[in-house]
C-alpha cells in the first residue's frame, strides 16, 4: 500500500481493509474507479474516474491489480483529482 501525504497533511491511498486500523483520523472516500464484466469479449474491466480504460484481462483478480497499480500510479503523480 502506497500513501501520498498532501502539504496540508490529509492522507491520499487507495482504499484497503488496513486503512481503518491505522487509525490516521477520520476518512473521506471517493470511488477511484470501478470493475465490471464485458459480456462481449468475456472480460472484465476496470475504468478510472474519468472513464477511461485502465485495465483489462479474462482473470477479475488481475485485473485489480492492475487498476491498484494505475491509481496508485495517478496518486504519486499528482494526476488524481481529490
Amino acid at each position: 500500500m502506497k500513501f501520498k501525504i498532501r502539504t496540508d497533511g490529509s492522507v491520499v491511498a487507495v482504499y484497503n481493509d488496513v486503512l481503518p486500523k491505522l487509525q490516521l483520523g477520520s476518512m473521506h472516500v471517493v470511488r477511484a474507479s470501478n470493475v465490471e464484466f464485458d459480456p462481449g469479449p468475456q472480460d472484465w474491466v476496470a475504468v478510472d474516474h474519468s472513464g477511461t480504460e485502465i485495465a483489462r484481462g479474462k482473470d477479475r483478480t488481475e485485473v485489480i491489480k492492475e487498476e491498484v497499480r494505475v491509481i496508485e500510479q495517478q496518486i504519486s503523480e499528482n494526476k488524481f483529482p481529490i
